[in-house]
């Protein structure tokens, strides 16, 4: 029975390492960017600006099983204080959060024929057939909380 819980243990520590893994903020293969700054992306992302800094216009997506992450780490603001500033913004009519998808291959695939959008997914879902331009990467020890 010991035996029996080590290999428990052993597979849950496994998949918890196979599961964590650098955010990538992504755009589409053919994007009119090739490079943006971390303040532009956190102001995209704040509905504070609508263009890459090269004045192309930008629609940005949020991927629902990393909002919290991103977040904390873009915006230096955990769920609740998005919640609030999103609630500000909306009331006030001053703008509106990105639209939500639920996981990273609904952001990619979105992505992919969008080339005035960007999003971010999990590392691990970029793979060499993904027709995808890394912006920028965020560590995975610099989102964890």
């Amino acid at each position: 029975m010991r035996k029996h819980w080590m290999i428990f243990a052993c597979l849950v520590l496994f998949l918890m390492s196979v599961a964590r893994a650098d955010i990538v903020v992504i755009v589409a293969g053919n994007a009119p960017v090739t490079n943006t700054s971390p303040t532009s992306i956190r102001d995209i992302f704040l509905d504070r600006v609508h263009t890459f800094d090269n004045d192309v216009a930008v629609i940005p997506v949020n991927n629902r099983s990393l909002m919290k992450y991103f977040y904390l780490r873009v915006a230096d603001r955990n769920q609740n204080e998005m919640e609030s500033y999103w609630s500000k913004l909306l009331f006030t009519g001053r703008g509106e959060p990105p639209t939500a998808l639920e996981d990273d291959s609904l952001v990619i695939k979105i992505i992919e024929n969008n080339p005035n959008m960007i999003g971010y997914v999990n590392s691990t879902s970029i793979k060499d057939d993904t027709k995808v331009k890394v912006l920028e990467t965020i560590p995975e020890d610099l989102y964890e909380q």
